[in-house]
């Protein structure tokens, strides 16, 4: 026995094309998407070499304070998130990041000059204190001034407050009350010839 299947009205091939068609420019989509996705992540990858590698921040909370014959200059830097008043808070805490020792072990550098600081910084660096203090020429040449931003747009120091001099007579005693002195200040004890 035969059976006999009717013909559709109409013909298949060309839906079937159609269909064909259509997988191809899905199929061709995919591999632009791929290709674009690999080129960007290529290309992030070399910017990020290029830079170096970016330290994640650490935690930090430190008090740098510089104290020299012309005043002295304090500064103060959080860290995670960064925060503070020097001049770009973001990038000295990648520095210290990349390089605790500039915080922890400053590399002096001396010019010969009469601009000789006296540093101390304290705080907080990962969870362990942090205590040091030492003398250098105030000299963006100095790591801990040049990575941090702590001078200005001429190697000037930011934020620097004036020495306080004062003065107390030969024999005399003078109690100052807490809080009054500060480091830097200059008290001079006076006399006089006749």
């Amino acid at each position: 026995m035969t059976a006999h299947i009717p013909r559709l009205p109409f013909a298949l091939d060309p839906l079937i094309a159609e269909a064909k068609r259509r997988a191809r420019q899905r199929r061709l989509l995919v591999v632009l998407v791929v290709v674009v996705v690999v080129a960007a992540a290529a290309v992030l990858t070399v910017e990020q070499r290029g830079l170096g590698s970016v330290p994640a921040l650490v935690p930090a909370r430190l008090t740098v304070l510089a104290v020299g014959t012309s005043g002295r200059a304090l500064f103060h830097l959080r860290c995670d998130p960064a925060a503070g008043n020097v001049a770009q808070p973001a990038k000295a805490c990648a520095a210290i990041a990349a390089q605790p020792s500039l915080v922890t072990h400053p590399k002096p550098y001396y010019d010969m000059g009469p601009n000789t600081w006296y540093f101390t910084i304290t705080g907080r660096l990962n969870g362990m204190s942090v205590h040091f203090s030492g003398e250098s020429s105030w000299t963006p040449q100095m790591p801990l001034i040049d990575k941090l931003g702590l001078a200005g747009p001429h190697g000037q120091p930011l934020r620097l407050e004036p020495r306080r001099d004062g003065s107390i007579a030969l024999n005399q005693t003078r109690t100052f009350a807490p809080g009054v002195l500060r480091q830097g200040d200059l008290i001079n004890c006076r006399f006089y010839h006749s």
